[in-house]
């Protein structure tokens, strides 16, 4: 059996009175010592990657997909399709080409849902690093297909978090376990 002790940094915020931060109330005085969950995570993984016999590949993705939910980054996005647009931009998404979905993996996307409510499309995306998707999504793999996605669109909002898209503000967030 492993030993599991290690040592778990506290966890440091630049700007005490930020709301920015999911986490905000841990900058209060009565702050206690947590783990960085990305330190958890990691160390984690490599205890039991090196487990005797070996995990197999099932068993990791698991592993992983558990203790990827406390270091995923979440993102949303709305977009307006031109009238009556709705039923073909559903036809470019059953099913979407194979080269987005091997650049949504590189890119570190865990989970993408898109759903529609008339001309109204919304997405949500969880994915493991910005840096990580910033650099796999900065080269369209499809252009004709994205060409053809932005040709259906009425309103589609661009800023330079997300390649193609703009960041939805959150509102509110559960998260059970």
């Amino acid at each position: 059996m492993p030993n599991l002790q290690h040592r778990v940094p506290l966890i440091r915020y630049d700007d005490p009175s930020s709301n920015s931060n999911p986490n905000h109330f841990l900058n209060s005085p009565f702050r206690t010592p947590l783990p960085s969950f990305v330190h958890v995570y990691e160390r984690t993984f490599q205890i039991l990657s090196s487990q005797k016999p070996p995990m197999s590949s099932k068993s990791a993705n698991f592993v992983k997909y558990i203790l990827g939910r406390f270091t995923m980054v979440q993102a949303a996005f709305h977009l307006v399709l031109k009238p009556e647009m709705g039923e073909r931009y559903i036809d470019l998404h059953t099913p979407v080409p194979l080269e987005i979905i091997e650049q949504l993996e590189q890119g570190g996307i865990t989970d993408f849902s898109i759903f529609r409510d008339g001309d109204h499309i919304f997405g949500v995306l969880n994915y493991e690093s910005e840096s990580q998707l910033k650099i796999f999504l900065a080269q369209d793999v499809s252009p004709i297909w994205t060409q053809e996605i932005i040709a259906l669109c009425e309103y589609r909002e661009v800023d330079s978090e997300l390649p193609l898209l703009k960041r939805l503000a959150r509102v509110f967030r559960f998260e059970g376990f």
